[in-house]
């Protein structure tokens, strides 16, 4: 998997192109508020069962976190999956050889 998978600007669209499969297939264990709390709660396993449900999360999760208004995460998974779509062709080009570069 690339080194840029799991990121904050999780590739919801870009990586199941690249790998062809939209399978991610993970689990996250982490303990509730860890980050945010001094008395941390109990460890809760995330099931990532793919890359596209995985970024659907991470956008609820910044909307219920207070960090993006649900509108905002809707529009950027909705642009992030158009620009996917539009530039995968032209990053394919460039893995199969075929890429016009202009000089």
């Amino acid at each position: 998997m690339p080194c840029w998978a799991g990121k904050k600007h999780f590739p919801g669209l870009l990586q199941p192109l690249f790998t062809g499969s939209d399978v991610y297939g993970a689990k996250e264990v982490r303990r509730c508020c860890i980050l945010t709390e001094d008395d941390h709660g109990p460890e809760a396993t995330l099931d990532l069962p793919t890359f596209s449900a995985t970024a659907e999360m991470a956008a609820r999760s910044r909307a219920m976190g207070g960090y993006h208004i649900p509108i905002d995460n809707d529009v950027g998974l909705r642009v992030g999956r158009d620009i996917a779509k539009w530039s995968w062709p032209k990053y394919q080009a460039y893995f199969d050889g075929t890429a016009s570069v202009r000089p």
